[in-house]
Parts: C-alpha cells; sequence; structure tokens
C-alpha cells in the first residue's frame, strides 16, 4: 500500500500546485480575458497565412524540381479541358 499513497500524494501535489499556479498566472496576467483571446485569435491567423504561403511556395518549388528532372516544363499541369 506504500507504493499507491505515495502515487495519490504525487498527484494530489500536482493538482494542488497546478491550481495555485494557474491562480497566481490569473492575478498576473498582462491582458484582460477579450484582449487574450484577440491575441490568440490574430496570432493563430498569422500563423494560418504564414502556414498557407509556405505551403504554396513548396508545392512550386516541388513542382519546378519534377520539371527539372523530367525535362518537361510542362509536366503537372492540367490537361485542357473540352
Amino acid at each position: 500500500m506504500g507504493f499507491f499513497k505515495r502515487v495519490a500524494t504525487f498527484g494530489l501535489g500536482g493538482i494542488v500546485g497546478g491550481g495555485i499556479g494557474a491562480a497566481v498566472a490569473s492575478f498576473l496576467a498582462p491582458q484582460t480575458g477579450p484582449q487574450l483571446q484577440q491575441s490568440v485569435t490574430d496570432l493563430l491567423d498569422e500563423a494560418k497565412t504564414a502556414g498557407d504561403a509556405a505551403k504554396t511556395e513548396t508545392e512550386r518549388q516541388l513542382v519546378a524540381r519534377f520539371r527539372d528532372k523530367v525535362n518537361d516544363q510542362d509536366a503537372l499541369t492540367a490537361p485542357p479541358t473540352a
């Protein structure tokens, strides 16, 4: 039973420590809730935009490399529609 008591004590300490940390963080936060939400939303929007730009550039580079390898500058283009 000593092992389970130590694990329970450790878990309880983690929960108490997490609660104290959350309380201290809420008092020391430099922004209000709505300001923080807007800040996080803006940061996520910037990250998504940067990710989309990086994806587009990487695709362009891969297509160019493939076209060089197969020596066909029209490779990977959509066929004409009827």
